[in-house]
């Protein structure tokens, strides 16, 4: 069953669902990095992890750190090891049928 009849909405919608993900992926990232930054500075992280780059203005180390610590993460997802992809993670048949 579709959303609508019309398919110049369902293309908004999709257009609205990638646009959507694409923004919380950044959130999540500079989020996450302002929280490296604050740790470092707190003294919970090492000191060279809060150092803002004079050329851009941001703190190059904290995002290169989190990029390194989110590759085996992006991996197992695509490699459906321990991620949504994977066999594990969706339900049986026999499970299925129960609904």
């Amino acid at each position: 069953m579709a959303i609508s009849g019309s398919p110049i909405i369902v293309i908004l919608i999709g257009l609205g669902y990638i646009l959507n993900s694409f923004q919380i992926v950044n959130n999540c990232y500079i989020g996450m990095t302002r929280v490296m930054v604050a740790m470092s500075l707190d003294r919970l992280l090492p000191e060279w992890v809060s150092r803002v780059s004079p050329k851009w203005h941001t703190p190059v180390a904290a995002h290169v750190v989190y990029f390194l610590a989110s590759i085996p993460v992006i991996w197992s997802t695509i490699s459906g090891v321990n991620g949504p992809l994977s066999p594990s993670a969706s339900p049986s048949p026999a499970a299925m049928s129960s609904w």
